[in-house]
């Protein structure tokens, strides 16, 4: 989790400076003799990274932090496997979890991260935007502990 703040505060950070150079010193024509004509590329060049950090870097972190969310879930798994000394038994209560036929869950996208397998129904939980590992795929790995 520290990789991805920090991954994801340096794209913002770097995103800002760009915005702020564009803003206050990069833009300002006044302070340019006639014969630097050639600054409108170069500003045409940070325009589009700015496009491109504004619009990437907001989807690349969500993506970074649903990644690190996967990954973590496969490590509690292996984490729990380790202290019972029981996977098998894990596998069990995932595959009960998998099989419950209950009503259906209303849950905030805010808190989808903190359940045991992705509350979502109608999602085999494999997508790009998943919060969860598809279940799966955790309880085939628990039975090859």
């Amino acid at each position: 989790m520290s990789m991805l703040v920090a991954t994801v505060g340096a794209v913002i950070v770097l995103r800002d400076l760009v915005l702020r150079w564009m803003r206050f010193g990069g833009s300002s024509r006044s302070r340019r003799s006639g014969s630097d004509r050639g600054g409108g590329a170069a500003q045409g060049v940070v325009l589009l990274l700015l496009v491109v950090l504004l619009v990437l870097g907001p989807v690349l972190a969500t993506l970074l932090r649903l990644a690190v969310s996967r990954r973590r879930e496969y490590l509690a798994d292996a984490s729990a496997a380790y202290i019972t000394r029981n996977p098998e038994g894990l596998a069990r209560a995932l595959e009960k979890i998998r099989d419950y036929r209950g009503p259906v869950l209303e849950v905030s996208e805010g808190v989808r991260h903190m359940f045991f397998v992705n509350p979502v129904s109608g999602r085999d939980g494999s997508a790009l935007f998943s919060t969860h590992p598809p279940i799966q795929e955790r309880i085939d790995r628990l039975r090859r502990m």
